[in-house]
């Protein structure tokens, strides 16, 4: 038999991350931290490829691309028969899971395959403005997605799903409180406006509380699939004219005279009331988080977003060193010692000892001064 011919020797493949160079951008952890939540974001919710974005061919649809940030139809009214029949189908369609006894008796349970699709068909948000203002502004928006026929380059058609943005623009009066139902895309999506006044708060301002909702009304069909849901849904709430008047109070400000009974009986719970008392909450979400931007200094927030993927920045906290603080002179932190505590001998030393009830005197003393003030005392 004929030697087989050698094969040639195969250039190696470069490694692209060993072999090829790599170039990056100068940046610290917070620019690469800001990066990754971008690309989440993008990835998740916003159209990846802009506004008015064509999904690859390959997808399935933008409920197949995305995972947040849409609203469903309204399902198909689920009826006692209808949860019977699916479940005797599901029963049948098992394999390899026999049971003794009567199989006409069905299992009394509610399942996603008994009872249809469950998802969101509405998402909003609740605040409260003064009367005063007379008018606010929300900017609704959405995108729609459908299919359409695309030209390939062999001279084909192939069906694909494309985006198109909606927006629109309503006035709401606060200064009523007659509720209404906007219509956005005839009777199909709707904005939902509920306006009374505030009765459980003191003072002599007239206050409004006002709630909205976007509600997707378009039935549940298999022929349109994904082209009956609403994806990137968002509400933006401002005052109008002025869109940079700050209007929309905090839910309960401990600062604020008229909410001062609120405030709990608890000793603990005064002390974190008073400790947090500039992180407040200006709206409540409903299947939804809101951003409420609220400039330096201000109390009220000048603008209400919805937001699906809500973050928030925790800041840092650094430890005064011991010679830094004099209410923690004297206090012990070596392990070792610590770990002799165990010891009844080397225990009943310690805590003898004066050195260690000054210091556990002083701990208390900064605990007490950082609860009551809300701050670190100063070195």
């Amino acid at each position: 038999m004929p030697a087989q011919p050698a094969q040639p020797a195969q250039a190696a493949v470069p490694h692209p991350l060993d072999d090829v160079p790599q170039t990056f951008r100068a940046g610290d952890s917070y620019a690469v931290r800001d990066a990754l939540v971008h690309y989440i974001r993008r990835d998740l919710l916003v159209p990846w490829d802009g506004e008015t974005e064509t999904l690859p061919s390959a997808s399935s649809g933008p409920r197949d691309r995305y995972l947040v940030g849409m609203l469903g139809p309204r399902p198909q009214a689920v009826t006692a028969d209808r949860i019977a029949r699916a479940a005797a189908q599901g029963a049948d369609g098992e394999s390899g899971d026999e049971q003794e006894g009567d199989d006409s008796d069905l299992q009394d349970r509610l399942s996603p395959q008994a009872a249809g699709h469950i998802w969101a068909s509405s998402m909003g948000l609740s605040f409260t403005a003064p009367a005063s203002v007379g008018t606010l502004s929300a900017t609704v928006r959405w995108g729609r997605y459908t299919q359409s026929d695309e030209a390939t380059d062999r001279g084909t058609t192939r069906r694909v799903w494309s985006r198109e943005p909606v927006q629109h623009l309503v006035d709401i009066d606060v200064t009523d409180g007659a509720d209404r139902t906007v219509q956005l895309d005839g009777e199909t999506v709707v904005l939902d406006v509920q306006v009374r006044r505030h009765t459980g708060r003191t003072g002599a301002e007239d206050l409004r509380i006002v709630e909205l909702a976007l509600v997707n009304r378009q039935p549940d069909s298999a022929d349109a699939r994904d082209a009956h849901w609403l994806f990137q849904t968002e509400i933006d709430v401002t005052a109008f004219p002025d869109d940079q008047a700050a209007v929309f109070l905090p839910v309960d400000d401990p600062l604020d005279p008229a909410s001062h009974d609120n405030a709990p009986e608890d000793a603990e719970e005064r002390r974190l009331r008073l400790l947090y008392r500039d992180s407040v909450s200006h709206a409540k979400g409903r299947n939804v988080a809101v951003h409420a931007h609220v400039r330096d200094g201000e109390r009220n927030a000048h603008r209400l977003t919805t937001v699906w993927l809500p973050e928030y920045d925790v800041r840092a906290t650094t430890a005064p060193a011991l010679q830094e603080q004099d209410l923690l002179q004297g206090l012990e932190l070596g392990m070792d010692d610590l770990a002799a505590l165990a010891v009844p001998d080397r225990r009943a030393e310690l805590s003898g000892s004066s050195c260690n009830a000054s210091a556990y005197s002083g701990l208390s003393r900064y605990a007490e001064f950082l609860a009551d003030h809300g701050t670190v005392p100063a070195a």
